[in-house]
């Protein structure tokens, strides 16, 4: 057991040595660690900040972590975290909180959960965690930082009623016009446009709040009050009168919230009024837009007139490469992701795609030698993928399963990594191998529509739990009721259970959303010899 420091003994040690900082600048530099008794809490802080500052991180986190747990100060908790955080290593950055929490060492535990929410949040992105987190730090204090995180974690959870209830905590506290607009915004999704007009108005004449006074404008233009949208984009123009147009702002408030139609609607009027860098902008917005509306021809055509304004413009060169790729121009592809290759040689994502791209037109070997070339620290999920993809389309799929497996080294829980392992191992024959990797996806998400289709579908070609299989692919289903392939599994277990109208009727379905598709086609044939039906596949699906 650690003998735990008086509360003075916390307080002043790090005071002293925050106080040298303060006043040297930089304590490491200024304060030699013979200053202290050697062992003391000043001593090893100090060390650890030398430490820190050198480059040696894990040796620094070891010492604040000892340091934390001797004094339950939640600020070193929060210091150690810190070095994980600036390392990448979040699941540590977590590890270490959560021993903070639950040491029972300490007197607040608020400001460890709300590093927790963040970490989850910002870093991890599971934000159910990070939710429950939030709510943890703020039932304990409801700081303006804490209420502040916790209505950002509820509006990107799409919870917009509970988001607007923590604003109206915080306005409550403190009539801040930026809380006005935001909870505004969030009675907006809601639909409650009089209340978020009313807070808008209140942001505007707190302090002439640009945005506010925009979406004002925009809301008076959908109601053709065109006197009051005048107002409110003056107020805009004199708030901010660098900017050339009330419009861009009104199509970068259309692209945040996926109103795209309107958003290129803004930016068409606006692109042949200005020059330079702000019309390369204007275009890559508009080159976005296209991409998500897979609209490839006008990626291509917007974002090549960026590329020759600009020639160094990695972002244009990646894009039109993608635009390409989609079109499977591969080898127009090919030439735009060397052009981005050429402005940044580190850019591994367009290292990956150009990869992908040799091998969709089979140059397998080039595809390899570029991947060769992605540095270790960046070799992620899709990296091992693609590779395990070019050996596998080799033939060599004791290569594919061993590139898999490296990429599962430092990704064990990866659901895309052991599906695509999966299906290599049912390719080398071995069923029970891949309805055990199968099982373990479904053990970290049990809402894996992939995984529970893919078990469904080897129970049902193998004439294995039939019944357990209609469950699994009932299940997928639930998720993405309109995939072809989980229209196709659910109708060959009706065929395996000799339920052939059934299994028609799924088949057709899955058919129509994917005609072409080979083995749809050979099982629907499979289903109308069963039935008695001589007819063609298309013509009986058109007769039907």
């Amino acid at each position: 057991m650690f003998k735990v420091f008086p509360v003075f003994r916390k307080v002043t040690g790090r005071f002293i040595v925050l106080l040298s900082i303060i006043i040297f600048g930089c304590a490491p530099a200024h304060v030699p660690l013979n200053t202290y008794a050697k062992n003391s809490y000043d001593y090893k802080f100090l060390k650890a900040e030398m430490l820190l500052n050198s480059g040696e991180f894990k040796e620094a986190a070891d010492i604040y972590m000892s340091l934390a747990e001797k004094t339950g100060d939640v600020y070193l908790y929060t210091k150690a975290a810190e070095v994980y955080k600036q390392q990448q290593e979040y699941k540590k950055a977590v590890e270490v909180l959560k021993d903070g929490i639950d040491s029972g060492n300490i007197g607040n535990s608020a400001e460890l959960y709300y590093q927790l929410a963040k970490i989850y949040y910002e870093n991890l992105q599971q934000f159910q965690s990070a939710r429950k987190y939030i709510e943890k730090a703020v039932s304990i204090e409801e700081s303006d930082q804490y209420l502040e995180l916790q209505a950002d974690i509820y509006k990107n959870t799409n919870d917009f009623s509970s988001a607007i209830g923590v604003y109206d905590k915080l306005i409550k506290k403190n009539e801040d016009a930026s809380y006005f607009l935001q909870r505004g915004k969030l009675y907006m999704y809601l639909d409650l446009a009089k209340k978020a007009e009313e807070d808008f108005v209140k942001a505007v004449e707190m302090e002439k709040n640009l945005e506010a006074a925009l979406l004002l404008a925009d809301i008076y233009l959908r109601e053709n009050q065109n006197k009051k949208a005048i107002k409110y984009l003056k107020i805009a123009q004199e708030k901010h009168p660098g900017l050339i147009l009330p419009e861009l702002k009104l199509a970068e408030l259309y692209m945040e919230s996926n109103r795209y139609e309107e958003a290129l609607k803004y930016y068409s009027q606006i692109v042949d009024k200005v020059s330079g860098e702000r019309k390369i902008y204007v275009l890559k917005q508009m080159g976005k837009i296209y991409l998500k509306q897979n609209e490839y021809k006008n990626v291509i055509e917007v974002l090549e007139e960026a590329y020759n304004l600009g020639s160094d413009d990695t972002q244009s060169a990646f894009y039109i490469a993608l635009a390409y790729e989609a079109l499977k121009e591969y080898d127009k592809a090919e030439k735009y992701y060397k052009e981005t290759l050429k402005i940044r040689s580190d850019y591994t994502q367009a290292k990956k795609r150009l990869a992908f791209v040799y091998f969709s037109q089979g140059a397998y070997d080039k595809a390899l030698d570029v991947l060769a070339d992605v540095s270790e620290v960046y070799r992620d999920v899709d990296f091992y993928r693609i590779k395990s993809a070019v050996y596998e389309r080799k033939g060599n799929l004791k290569k594919a399963v061993d590139v898999l497996n490296e990429g599962l080294k430092s990704n064990p829980d990866s659901e895309t990594l052991l599906m695509n392992k999966a299906f290599v191992i049912e390719k080398k024959g071995d069923l029970n191998t891949t309805i055990d990797i199968a099982k373990k996806v479904l053990k970290i998400n049990d809402n894996n529509d992939v995984a529970l289709n893919f078990l469904a579908y080897l129970y049902a070609e193998n004439d294995m739990k039939l019944e357990k299989a209609l469950e699994l692919v009932n299940r997928a289903l639930e998720i993405d009721g309109n995939n072809p392939a989980y229209l196709d599994t659910k109708a060959w277990i009706f065929y395996k259970q000799k339920r052939y109208e059934q299994a028609k009727e799924y088949q057709i379905k899955a058919l129509n959303l994917a005609p072409e598709e080979k083995e749809l086609r050979e099982h629907m044939r499979a289903i109308l010899d069963a039935i008695g039906i001589n007819k063609g596949v298309d013509e009986y699906i058109k007769a039907d």
